[in-house]
């Protein structure tokens, strides 16, 4: 009975730093390839080195040595296709490092071309330390720009706190501001919160959640909203090779007006939505692994439907990690997305 109290209470209580499917300008895809071939909306719920510190910018402690990303590792949008013959006009370089007693830094530039005379680029800056056993303090610092059409700026600050309460049990916190400038005398500012937490009730068995909420407005324009998003979900061991997860997860979102054409917040619909992810990850070997998942949406006009990922990994040396997605048609090289992570 105490262990069900303590679930149905996480459950409940816990509350995660509201991840971004979208994002503003530029800022890098923020959710692993591994982690797309079980679900992107396993985001925040399912443990995952990349993912998690773009969630949590205190989560990027558990990156252990160093991590170099390119445009090989296929996070400026997520979707481009090596094999296709074909590559948007974007550059990435960014990377991970840890330093005993200094702390864990890390760093991204993007750039997008998008015309003749306009580009968008971002420079997001992490950095995370272990204040004691159990305190952990992580920052992110970005600063975005875009020039479409009207030049336009945003900064946003996301401090972030982890405390280990026991070693099954962790909670996690962060606020978020953010300021927007445009050269047609447009301001706006941008502010969330979220929590979330951690219980690792068994050897077998993690389960994670989270809550959010945001809030953005551009002023004197009819510019604003706001976006609701809390979530659950449980990665279960069911043998040493076998990985099964699953979550639930329910967001909401007020918003009107276009924001001066950049979507500011989480949730780009006006529309409530519930999630049913699912997904299986199968370690065949220590250097190939495979994995299935869908995500069934069911929004407020029930008119629900089901998306399908694929994927699989390859632990090509200790140093080098390919991610590869795009199996609906083997054969169809063309389709093959692939995201390469160099370690050190």
């Amino acid at each position: 009975m105490k262990k069900l109290l303590t679930l149905v209470v996480i459950a409940l209580c816990v509350t995660g730093i509201g991840f971004a499917k979208t994002f503003w300008v530029g800022e890098a895809q923020q959710v692993s390839l591994r982690l797309e071939g079980l679900s992107p909306d396993f985001a925040g719920l399912v443990d995952d080195e990349y993912t998690d510190f773009w969630v949590n910018p205190a989560d990027i402690l558990n990156v252990k040595g160093g991590r170099l990303y390119t445009n090989l590792s296929n996070y400026v949008t997520g979707e481009e296709t090596q094999f296709g013959g074909a590559s948007a006009d974007e550059y990435l370089i960014g990377g991970v490092y840890s330093w005993e007693n200094i702390g864990t830094f890390g760093a991204f530039f993007l750039n997008r071309k998008l015309g003749a005379d306009d580009n968008d680029w971002a420079l997001p800056v992490f950095y995370g330390r272990q204040i004691n056993d159990a305190l952990a303090f992580g920052a992110k610092v970005s600063y975005q720009k875009a020039e479409i059409g009207n030049d336009a700026d945003l900064i946003t600050l996301i401090p972030a706190v982890k405390y280990q309460i026991s070693p099954e049990v962790s909670v996690a916190g962060l606020i978020k501001f953010g300021m927007y400038d445009a050269d047609v005398d447009v301001d706006g500012t941008l502010w969330g919160v979220g929590v979330s937490a951690a219980y690792q009730w068994n050897d077998a068995n993690k389960l994670r959640g989270y809550i959010s909420y945001e809030n953005a407005e551009i002023e004197d324009t009819p510019n604003e909203g706001d976006a609701f998003a809390i979530g659950v979900g449980n990665a279960t061991k069911l043998n040493e090779k076998l990985l099964l997860a699953l979550g639930i997860i329910y967001g909401d979102a007020d918003i009107d007006g276009t924001f001066a054409g950049y979507n500011l917040l989480n949730n780009p619909t006006n529309e409530s939505e519930i999630t049913l992810p699912v997904g299986l990850e199968y370690t065949m070997t220590d250097w190939l692994a495979f994995r299935i998942g869908a995500s069934h949406r069911i929004p407020e006009d029930h008119s629900s439907q089901t998306d399908y990922y694929y994927g699989a990994g390859l632990n090509i040396t200790e140093n080098l990690t390919v991610d590869v997605l795009g199996w609906k048609n083997l054969t169809e090289l063309d389709n093959w997305r692939l995201s390469a992570t160099v370690k050190f």
